[in-house]
């Protein structure tokens, strides 16, 4: 719901307050956003999940530079398409986010051991390459009739 307030005769719209119909299936921006992210995340997801033993002996400061790309890519993301409300285009979002926080905690703990092959491994790689997979049909077209 947008909140309008009158002022000299016209509304406004608050600042923070987001247009309703940006963010929509079909605008540009998240059009664009979905092409790019969705594959990204599918790829990622692939290419840890076959080598996962890498992240066992990486050297921190190679953990820490993975974050700063994972952050960096969730901010942008974030940035420019940060929509809460239920939709299909809600998954854009929460990958932003998954990014931000994942290179949060990586760049915060790059000593520390990283997921490696496991149950919540195994589950945390197959909700990125689900949710990228979404992402990918977003972005081709699917629901942007």
């Amino acid at each position: 719901m947008t909140f309008l307030w009158k002022k000299w005769g016209r509304a406004i719209r608050p600042s923070g307050i987001a247009d309703m119909n940006k963010g929509q299936a079909n605008d540009p921006s998240t059009v664009g956003i979905a092409r790019v992210l969705g594959p990204t995340l599918v790829l990622v997801a692939a290419t840890e999940r076959a080598n996962f033993e890498i992240w066992q002996s990486a050297d921190p400061a190679i953990v820490y530079l993975n974050g700063l790309f994972l952050l960096v890519g969730g901010l942008f993301v974030v940035t420019n398409h940060n929509q809460w409300r239920p939709s299909r285009n809600l998954s854009i979002t929460l990958a932003g986010w998954l990014l931000c926080f994942g290179g949060a905690f990586r760049m915060a703990f790059p000593q520390t051991r990283q997921l490696g092959e496991g149950t919540v491994g195994n589950v945390v790689i197959g909700t990125v390459f689900i949710l990228g997979v979404a992402i990918c049909m977003l972005g081709a077209g699917k629901y942007n009739k």
